[in-house]
């Protein structure tokens, strides 16, 4: 996926204590219980 003009594989989202909470690649997204994501498309 490219952010920013820049390629990225996994963008990965954890808490204080690095515990994940969100893991998003190009083929899905793992998350973690009590955390939401929403993935908003370019053409919105």
């Amino acid at each position: 996926m490219r952010i920013g003009g820049k390629e990225y594989s996994e963008i990965v989202i954890t808490d204080k204590e690095d515990n994940l909470l969100v893991s998003i690649t190009d083929e899905d997204i793992i998350e973690e219980k009590n955390c939401k994501v929403i993935c908003v498309p370019v053409d919105c």
